[in-house]
């Protein structure tokens, strides 16, 4: 052995002594050697010196070999103890065995000595590991208990065959069944709805045949809890020989979250709908007022400008500061037409209604090329798409308002449109060549045009994507489900 070991001798006959350390050193041990002759010494030395081992002679004039086992028994019996006497009782041999000694050796045949300390140090390695092993294992059990029926989560262990080997104290109760009733059974005999018991089968199946992890939610339904949801998370056990020896599952009680998930979807479809409904009231009452604008308002102004004009005509051509006057009065008037006619407009495009969307999309861009110098690009594919009224009125906003942007900020040459049909969406585009938009920007709470184009988008079931580089650009991009559009 490598290490230096501490023997500790009983013995009394010096000779003896000599010729035991003599066998032991031809076996190469490395050791270290204490001796005692009494019961006190023997016991400040296995206390104090620790010994890895115990060569003990039966007999001493006041202490003998049985006395020194049982004392090492109480002391430590992890410590190998080798009886070496000089007569042959096999009395006292089996009394030594039954108590604990490791090995029984006759002074007159020591041969074998070395071999008998290695074989008793292993032998007692061997035992104290096992003992510390199974110590720790029952001490981990009780802990894995403790925390099994301290948890709310559902902890289960199965057979290859489908049976409960383990459940904990959560889903028994869940039940209202003890652990004895619960073990031993399969789902199906738990009182389980038949749908439910297969459902938990069918993935305990899908890991037997795969041998791997598999995560699952499922439900179960029973007299003490009701329905409710779980996320099942079901594993596979394998022996220290990677054989598959059973199933274990931990499932969460996930039912809250269903629910509020529920009410949450619930929530955001009333909420959009609630959108839809309030922008379809806001696009009436533009339209009203731009109806009303042009009839009543439009109207009262034009008269207004016939009479002056015949004021200009029946006056005297000499008097140039009176005509002056009612020029001045209808340039005034012409620019208030204006105003009214693109007020109009600007809450109810005539074009988008009468026309479709494509013919006002020109139309607009056409007047937002004059007025900002900016060029543009519309592409829309294709040709013949149409859309209902309400989508039509949405991707013009959407357009409309990215233009406001573009002008407002962007600094930028020339602006592309893009009105494509996909498979199953209506897709917009809208890119300038401008400064770009900051992050900052797209972020910023007031910005309301931003927040417009999105919240357009969402309440039509789609989403906006809104980026920008810097030195080149900003890009809208709107995506809209395809329920909405019709192509004739």
């Amino acid at each position: 052995m490598a290490e230096k070991l501490k023997i500790l001798f009983i013995e009394d006959d010096l000779s003896d002594l000599n010729l035991i350390c003599h066998y032991i050193a031809r076996s190469d041990i490395q050791f270290e050697r204490q001796i005692v002759t009494t019961e006190y010494g023997f016991i400040e030395a296995l206390t104090e010196r620790q010994p890895d081992i115990i060569l003990s002679d039966f007999s001493l004039p006041q202490f003998n070999g049985l006395q020194a086992l049982k004392i090492r028994n109480e002391i430590n019996h992890y410590v190998p103890f080798i009886l070496i006497t000089g007569a042959v009782d096999d009395e006292i041999a089996v009394e030594c065995m039954k108590l604990g000694a490791d090995d029984y050796l006759l002074k007159k045949n020591l041969t074998r000595v070395g071999h008998a300390i290695i074989s008793a140090i292993e032998k007692k390695r061997a035992v104290r590991e096992k003992e510390i092993a199974e110590k720790n294992l029952i001490e981990s059990e009780k802990r894995n208990a403790l925390i099994n029926n301290s948890t709310l989560d559902f902890i289960l262990s199965y057979d290859l065959t489908g049976r409960i080997t383990y459940a904990n104290r959560a889903f028994c109760e869940a039940l209202g069944m003890s652990y004895e009733q619960v073990t031993g059974r399969r789902n199906q005999d738990l009182g389980l709805r038949p749908e439910d018991s297969r459902q938990f089968d069918s993935a305990i199946h899908d890991v037997i045949l795969k041998g791997e992890s598999l995560r699952r939610r499922i439900k179960f339904s029973s007299d003490n809890s009701g329905l409710r949801h779980y996320d099942a998370y079901i594993h596979p056990i394998f022996n220290f020989s990677c054989l598959l020896i059973g199933i274990s599952a931990i499932l969460r009680d996930i039912t809250d979250i269903i629910n509020y998930e529920e009410m949450l979807r619930n929530s955001r479809d009333e909420l959009r709908e609630l959108s839809r409904k309030m922008e379809s009231i806001r696009e009436m009452e533009r339209k009203e007022i731009a109806i009303n604008l042009h009839d009543d308002l439009g109207q009262k102004l034009t008269i207004l400008k016939m009479g002056l004009n015949m004021l200009k005509t029946g006056e005297k051509t000499g008097d140039a500061g009176f005509i002056e006057k009612v020029n001045d009065l209808m340039h005034m008037v012409d620019d208030t037409v204006k105003i009214v006619h693109r007020i109009s407009s600007d809450l109810r495009p005539s074009l988008l209604y009468d026309f479709g969307l494509q013919e006002a999309l020109k139309y607009h861009l056409e007047e937002f090329s004059g007025n900002t110098a900016i060029k543009y690009e519309l592409s829309i594919i294709p040709d013949d798409l149409k859309m209902d009224e309400e989508l039509s009125v949405v991707a013009f906003r959407i357009i409309q308002e990215s233009l406001t942007n573009t002008a407002r900020h962007s600094k930028a040459e020339k602006v592309k449109v893009v009105l494509r049909l996909m498979e199953e969406d209506i897709f917009l585009e809208i890119s300038d060549d401008g400064i770009g938009i900051r992050e900052s920007d797209l972020i910023n709470p007031n910005a309301f045009g931003l927040t417009g184009i999105r919240e357009r988008a969402r309440i039509m079931g789609g989403k906006a994507e809104i980026t920008g580089i810097p030195g080149s650009g900003t890009t809208v991009k709107v995506t809209i489900p395809l329920k909405k559009i019709i192509n004739d």
